[in-house]
């Protein structure tokens, strides 16, 4: 289910990514990458509060998940909470210095804060 469910995902079926995303934590919930790919798909149906969920309950299985605490940085600067989405994007780049997704998305949301030269 969580091929299938990525599949849909690529190809913008973001229902039926859920729903095959759905059978594979119903399988195995602690399958992080099952929650990631549906916090993806629940983002594709504006669904921002089950996304932070899945975001939530992944963390809290692989705290040194470096693309996990990118990913909800990046959600909760959509949600205009820059506080905490620079707190885990700060942790991302901690746990992935290399990782230029994180340098990029803490420049996003500096710039949010107003903080240009940063």
């Amino acid at each position: 289910p969580r091929a299938r469910g990525a599949a849909r995902l690529r190809t913008g079926d973001f229902g039926g990514a859920r729903a095959a995303l759905d059978e594979a934590v119903r399988q195995d919930e602690r399958d992080v990458e099952a929650l990631r790919l549906r916090a993806l798909a629940c983002l594709g149906r504006q669904d921002a509060v089950g996304a932070l969920a899945d975001l939530d309950k992944a963390i809290e299985l692989a705290p040194r998940s470096a693309p996990l605490f990118r990913d909800r940085g990046a959600l909760r600067r959509g949600q205009r909470n820059l506080e905490l989405g620079r707190r885990d994007i700060d942790r991302a780049i901690a746990l992935d210095p290399g990782d230029p997704a994180s340098w990029r998305e803490r420049c996003q949301i500096r710039g949010g804060q107003g903080d240009l030269e940063g």
